[in-house]
């Protein structure tokens, strides 16, 4: 990142002690021109000590990890408008960390059933939205319980049956789970 977007953002929020990347990167596209690369050129270590991937593996993980989110989620929606990005943008910008603190919260504090229903459709179409369709009438039907368990019933359902070693096999042999929207290279890639 060049030293002038950085002097525009910083300092970061200390209550983004998990998700400090994303936001200077997030505010940084803001305010310079940038490019979505459609190929990865590095990737993350992932280990047992890494505070967001593991966060369920210790005591107190996951609060911190939505709360995190949730800042994560007032920061950029209070940053983005004051650096010229719209509305629009900056709401879809923000939407998918919203619906994954909203996610945790109802795992860990409970809420209503029309809530759970809502935050798992959203997370659904944002990262498989190019789904089959009967990877969404598999997806549609399992959400039913949704509607009528109370969320912290129903995450330990999901929970549990994730780890069953027949369903996993059922997903993989016969419905395996979607892969994420991939973005396509833009028209003005080679530019």
């Amino acid at each position: 990142m060049r030293v002038d977007i950085a002097r525009q953002i910083l300092p970061v929020p200390k209550a983004l002690i998990l998700e400090a990347d994303e936001y200077l990167f997030t505010l940084a596209a803001s305010l310079a021109d940038f490019v979505i690369l459609t190929e990865p050129l590095s990737h993350y270590r992932i280990h047992s000590g890494n505070l967001f991937l593991a966060a369920a593996s210790s005591p107190g993980g996951l609060r911190r990890k939505q709360q995190v989110l949730a800042a994560l989620v007032d920061a950029l929606a209070r940053e983005l408008p004051l650096r010229g990005t719209p509305g629009d943008v900056a709401r879809c910008v923000v939407e998918l960390v919203e619906a994954e603190a909203m996610q945790l919260r109802l795992m860990l504090d409970g809420g209503f059933s029309w809530e759970t229903y809502r935050t798992e459709s959203a997370i659904y179409q944002i990262q498989h939205a190019d789904a089959t369709w009967k990877q969404r009438m598999f997806r549609r039907t399992t959400m039913i319980g949704a509607l009528f368990l109370p969320p912290r019933w129903f995450y330990a359902l999901r929970h549990w049956l994730s780890i069953q070693p027949w369903y996993l096999r059922i997903r993989k042999d016969f419905l395996p789970v979607p892969g994420f929207t991939r973005m396509l290279p833009s028209r003005h890639a080679n530019e």
